[in-house]
């Protein structure tokens, strides 16, 4: 079985090829050419689908991590995924592995948003996201293509270079405030790297068919006024910030990954607290 990796060069996709390379999986990676080398590798940018037909149809899963928040989102998303998929279509039995955001929902006003739900983004990401998830889901009806959505939470760990855990500790360190919104009590979903990864050995190895979406979340819900707390207390010093009663686009987000538990068998096995404490640590 081999694996193509987009978008291996990020911060989920570094943790996702250690793993990968563990478990003796034969796979190939793009990479844009000012990237590194390496023999599995393959250059080129997802929006050129000469690329995309060269290097993937010869993959028997396909999991794609490009376009996530930045600038280039839109055309990484719609674009790149129109072209992965009119690459793959006349190629039976091969397995695409998308990953989303639980962003898509907008607001957990009451419950934790689950699969079900009707997805109203508050976002342009989300927005996006949600855009893409039709494109992957019309092609699945029209030819039969197997399609995983995988809706990630806010996923954390060491070395990632954005967020509000990384924002305070580059605060501690540079002396700098960060601004807080809505007085703190915005509620995000963390979840972990390493579980994250998990979530997509799982569904690489359990061979899901058909079209199928997951929430990949630790589906429990932590203000932001607490994560700093942590990140103070774990560090010993305090965060220079300034809070404000802004409000943002999204208030309060929180995951249900029941779904995920019953069919994928996802447990969550890092909390937050043991998460930002091994960022503190590492920083």
């Amino acid at each position: 079985m081999t694996i193509i990796i987009l978008g291996g060069s990020g911060f989920i996709g570094k943790s996702l090829i250690k793993r990968i390379k563990k478990e003796n999986f034969s796979y190939k990676l793009l990479i844009h050419k000012n990237m590194i080398e390496c023999d599995s590798c393959f250059y080129g940018n997802i929006t050129n689908k000469k690329t995309l037909e060269k290097n993937i149809a010869d993959g028997d899963i396909i999991i794609n991590l490009i376009g996530q928040e930045n600038k280039n989102m839109f055309d990484e998303n719609i674009k790149g995924s129109y072209n992965i998929l009119n690459s793959v279509i006349k190629k039976k039995n091969i397995k695409i592995i998308f990953i989303s955001s639980i962003l898509v929902y907008g607001q957990s006003i009451k419950n934790k948003s689950s699969e079900k739900d009707v997805p109203m983004p508050t976002s342009d990401y989300g927005v996006i996201k949600l855009l893409t998830e039709n494109i992957y889901q019309t092609y699945n009806k029209l030819f039969n293509v197997d399609i995983t959505i995988l809706r990630f939470s806010n996923i954390y760990g060491v070395k990632k270079e954005s967020g509000i855990i990384v924002k305070c500790l580059q605060a501690i360190k540079n002396q700098k405030p960060i601004t807080i919104n809505q007085n703190g009590e915005q509620t995000m979903d963390f979840l972990h790297v390493d579980d994250a990864v998990e979530a997509i050995m799982l569904v690489i190895k359990k061979q899901i068919s058909g079209f199928e979406i997951f929430n990949i979340s630790s589906s429990e819900g932590t203000q932001i006024k607490n994560i700093v707390k942590l990140v103070e207390k774990y560090s010993k010093k305090n965060v220079p910030k300034k809070i404000v009663n802004n409000k943002s686009s999204t208030e309060h987000i929180v995951g249900n990954n029941l779904k995920a538990k019953k069919i994928l068998d996802f447990v969550v096995k890092k909390d937050i607290k043991q998460g930002i404490k091994k960022m503190v640590s590492e920083f």
